[in-house]
């Protein structure tokens, strides 16, 4: 099995995950709010190696709305769930946080590039093969929607 992205030709690869927080806490943040799942527990792991602070969230609508309220006092937030069920659970505390120009950065841990582009039957997926369905739903209720498959 090929690798999902491929970094051989870069002299010093970051991980998205670690730029992306890395840029977070450049933008603001300090703390991420969240629930830990199985599609995102890798990029958890770089939060405090860049020195931000985790906040877990005994739901991931409670983590929405813990982050629209820190985003009101701090200028922006971070949210990070799960593909599919986590990012469902989040999506009125988005929208609302949205319909009100509160910004927040909602990341959202997928399948591999992999497994999606294969097709392949998961968990926390409808079982038809579309691996957009979710990130379709939310792009009327967010300013941008990115998808990152392509190194």
């Amino acid at each position: 099995m090929s690798p999902d992205i491929r970094v051989s030709a870069l002299k010093s690869p970051v991980d998205v995950a670690e730029y992306l927080f890395r840029r977070l806490r450049q933008a603001g943040v300090q703390a991420v709010h969240g629930l830990p799942g199985d599609y995102n527990l890798v990029a958890l792991d770089y939060i405090p190696q860049v020195g931000l602070d985790w906040v877990g969230n005994c739901n991931e609508l409670n983590a929405g709305y813990a982050a629209d309220g820190y985003a009101r006092i701090k200028g922006i937030s971070a949210l990070v769930t799960t593909f599919g069920v986590g990012e469902l659970s989040a999506i009125n505390a988005v929208a609302g946080a949205y319909s009100e120009f509160v910004p927040i950065v909602h990341i959202v841990g997928t399948p591999s590039t992999v497994s999606q582009a294969d097709g392949m039957l998961l968990h926390h997926t409808l079982g038809n093969g579309d691996f957009q369905v979710f990130a379709n739903m939310s792009r009327n209720i967010s300013c941008a929607v990115a998808m990152l498959k392509d190194p």
